[in-house]
């Protein structure tokens, strides 16, 4: 059965807005619209599942390893060079209703690790998040490794500007807004504040935001 038939099988979908998918094995749930995208499934137990009304522009997803799961909900966009990349075993990567997000770069490279995006979020370009560091930091004295992965989780309307990097265990509240080449390593963000600086720091409290440039 070519790629084609399988991809028109499980989605339903007419050929015209599906073009250029790749996968290696079974598990994918799509019924969303996928332009110009690479899917790359290797190993046992990996699925993705694309709710309806996602769209995905130019986005490579590669998983590689066991037990991986990719949720992209409804009413999604990603575009412009979007990627996935799951490795090792038991992954989950989680992505609620009506994100935008433009070339983010999603990694859980590393075995039972998590990231969590909430609903309505906003991601600006060169966006990435990350559970590992992907090569282990070793103690000399003891010979364990000290650098384990940790999950991420990035709680509903959350505005992330261009060229932040969130690395293992954040959390960031809801309706907060995360600054320009922020780099928010590992600390706990309260809802409704404002972060910004490398490394990021709360600047301010009590604030939402809006989508719209209203006039002052």
């Amino acid at each position: 059965m070519s790629i084609y038939s399988r991809i028109k099988f499980e989605t339903g979908r007419l050929s015209g807005m599906i073009y250029n998918l790749i996968y290696r094995r079974r598990g994918c749930s799509i019924n969303g619209v996928l332009i110009n995208c690479h899917i790359d499934i290797e190993g046992e137990g990996n699925r993705i599942i694309i709710e309806k009304g996602v769209v995905l522009r130019n986005v490579s997803i590669s998983i590689k390893g066991t037990d991986n799961v990719l949720t992209i909900k409804s009413g999604s966009e990603i575009s412009e060079s979007g990627r996935v990349r799951m490795e090792d075993t038991g992954g989950e990567i989680v992505i609620g209703k009506n994100l935008r997000a433009s070339d983010m770069f999603l990694t859980t490279a590393d075995d039972h690790s998590r990231i969590e995006i909430g609903d309505d979020c906003l991601v600006s370009a060169k966006v990435i998040v990350r559970t590992s560091d992907s090569h282990s930091i070793i103690d000399d004295t003891t010979g364990e490794r000290i650098n384990p992965p940790k999950d991420v989780r990035i709680g509903n309307r959350v505005w992330i500007g261009y060229g932040v990097t969130i690395m293992k265990g954040t959390v960031i509240g809801d309706d907060s807004v995360i600054g320009t080449n922020a780099l928010v390593a590992g600390i706990n963000v309260p809802p409704h504040s404002l972060v910004a600086g490398m490394p990021a720091r709360v600047i301010k409290n009590n604030i939402s935001w809006n989508a719209q440039r209203l006039k002052t």
